[in-house]
């Protein structure tokens, strides 16, 4: 800071929340509303200086109002309107991958770069609930030396200065300010109006001598100044004019030009900026579980086309990508991807996942058959292609439903599976996900494990013949009265008829066993707020253990009133895997556990399906491991960090490692993001949650019977689980992460009789496009340069 005297920059914004209590039209609406009445305003007040960023918002005024969009241009040429944040909006930065995260930056970039020739220093996200201490990092490397946020608050998390150094998981330190006078969003009793958070300001900057960001404007649904505002200000601004404190309009770039030469004197906070509305790592679950699926798509995308317009010029969709990224980082949004938004507003979120997706699809597919192998079919074959979107070898379990005729047949002939060097593959016919296909003779289904060279394909090829072939690690499954026990190479699992759950679970290699109560589901306490509670961070209370459901309520889950059925059953079993269900439920609450085991792969995978009918309440998938003074480490967005084992609840990304001194537990997951970790090792994992949308009750007593809420998640919940565990803790963490990347996107199949015809130069077997070693180094993005002919 210099000898001048400090000044309290008067930072205006106007948050507008494209998605929140209102559709994306209504935000949009209000985007060109906000910003029209901002240029008026310039026009009448000279000393006036308006900031925003979220190009998403510039994009809606471009397209809507182009005449209010040159007004704005010309306003930032004359430096009037201030372009700050450089963002494509505010995401939420928990919850997304971090790649999503760096495209969100990139867009808002770029877009900035090209419309307005700015790129800001400063970044901000006033709204978002917490921020991982990866972020650092990506802030740095993205060109930014200022972030700003509101959250968490000063009542939910100490820091030690308004302004300060954060330092990244990695050691990377940003100047960082959480703005200790005036407020993101409208005025109101708790914080003051923009005149009394400006007062505050000026008594703060004569305290301690330093300058002072004061954030104003009316916010959430927009608005940002008004005449009034501007009119108290410039009297402020004059009453002032002689003191020891200046007051400005201004921006934070002003701000940070003040205080960066500075850095050395502000002190360190190290790590992660959390906790806040801890609830909405749960809210809305099938958000989440769609902003997994279709990030994984669009990477994919991304690979196969860059590979097929490296290797054979095919032309490489770079507008198609960019519309599709957009519309799934639109739902990054913190009130979209934390659940926390008006259920009318979910039709156009799910639109937008459901374009993505599209859109990767169809690349994925015409990118695909430009890869394939050269091999000619053969008369009476199936070809499968198997194709590996990873930079790592994979082998993992497929299936596939094929089509065996052109008209069904009266009965189903005998298949062998032969690779592509000749060999016959162990398989099996029972295990596919529709039963009305693999039950019937026309789809039948094939079930192997395939192995595949990174990031490319591989053929094999189905034939009508009968050749057993035995797994090189059989499976052993024993059926009693009280239970199913499974053995594979790696596991010892025992199912209880009682529970219809795991009651033992036992490491072979080490002779551990793991559990000490059964594995299940649990219906724990909660509250309607949408947000979980503006400060809970608690969310294990146990109302009830999910139990065995009776053979006549097994028959009514069916379908089958007046029948019975079992509630732990196998549902499919051969020599590459075997699957047990368990039927459970818990109050008017169903749920299918599906535990697969295989006998060429070290992990166990698990798919819940709850039909939740649940409110207030938060169902969770108990793992309770006898693991005492655990650790907890887990994804975060590029990163990887240790939270408490305080039973409280975290946000998480794609897995999460246990470790105690005798065994190290991995679990991934395929769109789950909250959980909680006892001392003793219980694990909970957070699967959904039945709050009210939009709403703020935080009490425990219930809510009015008088009238009617809309409830979230009242629907069927899917999620997938991958277990790995073994006493040396390295080498199950290496085995964690590609694990968990197979899971969240698969190994790619599908049959095709005659595929495309081969392009010029296409070998019989391509090499791998691209491959990385060791394993635990993670592929974030491999596509098409921007603006030039390189990858």
């Amino acid at each position: 800071m210099s000898d001048s005297k400090p000044i309290v920059h008067l930072f205006c914004n106007a948050h507008i929340d494209p998605v929140w209590m209102w559709s994306w039209e209504e935000g949009a609406r209000e985007a060109v509303s906000t910003f029209r009445t901002a240029a008026n305003l310039l026009d009448r007040y000279p000393e006036f200086i308006f900031n925003h960023n979220e190009s998403l918002l510039y994009e809606w005024v471009e397209e809507y109002d182009p005449p209010l969009f040159e007004r704005i241009r010309e306003c930032v040429r004359q430096g009037r309107w201030n372009i700050t944040g450089g963002w494509y909006l505010q995401p939420d930065v928990n919850l997304p991958g971090g790649e999503t995260i760096a495209r969100v930056i990139l867009e808002g970039r770029r877009y900035f770069a090209e419309k307005f020739g700015v790129r800001s220093p400063v970044a901000y996200n006033f709204d978002s609930f917490g921020h991982p201490g990866s972020l650092p990092q990506l802030l740095k490397q993205s060109g930014f030396s200022l972030y700003v946020h509101c959250r968490p608050d000063a009542t939910q998390m100490d820091l030690p200065n308004p302004t300060y150094r954060w330092e990244g998981i990695d050691g990377t330190q940003v100047l960082t300010v959480r703005p200790s006078s005036g407020w993101y969003t409208t005025p109101t009793p708790e914080h003051g109006t923009s005149l009394d958070q400006a007062r505050k300001g000026i008594e703060i900057a004569r305290a301690t001598g330093d300058d002072v960001l004061v954030t104003w404007g009316l916010g959430d649904h927009g608005g940002g100044a008004t005449a009034h505002e501007l009119d108290l200000f410039r009297q402020l601004i004059a009453e002032t004019a002689d003191s020891d404190v200046e007051v400005r309009h201004s921006t934070p770039e002003a701000y940070l030009d003040r205080v960066r030469s500075n850095f050395e004197r502000y002190p360190v906070h190290k790590g992660e900026l959390q906790r806040v509305l801890a609830g909405t790592y749960t809210s809305v679950a099938p958000i989440k579980r769609e902003m997994r699926e279709g990030e994984a798509l669009l990477a994919s995308a991304e690979r196969w086309a860059a590979a097929a317009w490296w290797r054979y010029g095919r032309p490489y969709p770079a507008g198609e990508l960019r519309t599709a990224w957009k519309r799934l980082m639109f739902n990054t949004f913190h009130d979209v991807l934390c659940g926390s938004l008006l259920e009318d507003a979910l039709p156009g979120v799910h639109d937008m996942y459901g374009y993505a997706g599209d859109v990767a699809r169809r690349i994925i597919a015409r990118s695909q058959h430009a890869l394939l192998p050269n091999v000619a079919p053969t008369p009476g074959t199936i070809p499968v292609y198997v194709l590996n979107p990873h930079s790592t070898p994979m082998k993992s379990a497929v299936g596939i439903n094929f089509l065996s005729e052109y008209r069904a047949p009266r009965q189903r002939p005998d298949y062998t599976l032969y690779d592509d060097h000749g060999q016959p593959v162990a398989s099996q016919s029972s295990g596919g996900s529709s039963i009305v296909l693999s039950s019937g003779n026309w789809q039948p289904f094939i079930g192997f494990t395939a192995e595949v060279p990174p990031l490319s394909a591989r053929r094999y090829e189905i034939r009508v013949e009968q050749a057993p072939v035995a797994p090189t690690k059989p499976l052993n499954v024993r059926e009693d009265e009280g239970g199913i026990t499974v053995e594979t190479n790696w596991w010892m699992i025992r199912f209880s008829r009682e529970h219809a759950a795991p009651v033992e679970l036992i490491d072979r290699a080490s002779g551990r066993s793991l559990l000490k109560a059964p594995l299940r589901l649990f219906a724990m306490q909660d509250v309607a707020h949408a947000w979980g509670g503006m400060s809970r961070a608690v969310f294990n209370e146990p109302v009830s253990p999910f139990e065995a459901l009776s053979p006549d309520e097994v028959g009514n889950y069916a379908g089958s009133e007046g029948h019975q059925g079992p509630a732990l059953r196998i549902i499919a079993q051969g020599p590459v895997f075997v699957e047990v269900e368990c039927l459970v439920g818990w109050q008017h609450t169903r749920a299918s556990l599906r535990f697969r085991l295989y006998a060429d792969l070290p992990y166990i995978d698990l798919h819940t399906r709850i039909h939740m009918q649940a409110r207030r309440k938060m169902i969770k998938l108990q793992m309770p491991f006898d693991m005492p003074t655990v650790r907890a480490i887990c994804e975060v967005p590029y990163g990887a960090a240790e939270r408490t084992t305080d039973a409280t609840e975290h946000p998480y990304a794609r897995w999460v490692r246990l470790e105690s001194a005798a065994m190290t537990v991995g679990i991934a997951n395929n769109g789950q993001n909250g959980f909680d970790v006892s001392p003793d090792g219980t694990l909970n994992l957070s699967i959904t949650r039945g709050g009210v949308h939009c709403h703020w009750d935080e009490s425990p007593d219930g809510l009015d019977t008088d009238q009617s809420f809309t409830w979230m998640d009242q629907t069927q919940i899917d999620t997938g689980f991958r277990l790995l565990a073994g006493a040396d803790g390295d080498a199950i963490a290496a085995q964690l992460i590609p694990a968990a990347l197979e899971l969240n996107q698969p190994l790619e199949r599908f049959f095709a009789y005659y595929p495309p015809s081969p392009l010029s130069g296409a070998p019989q077997q391509p090499e791998a496009f691209l491959s990385i070693e060791p394993a635990t180094i993670v592929l974030g993005a491999l596509k098409k340069a921007e603006g030039e002919d390189a990858l």
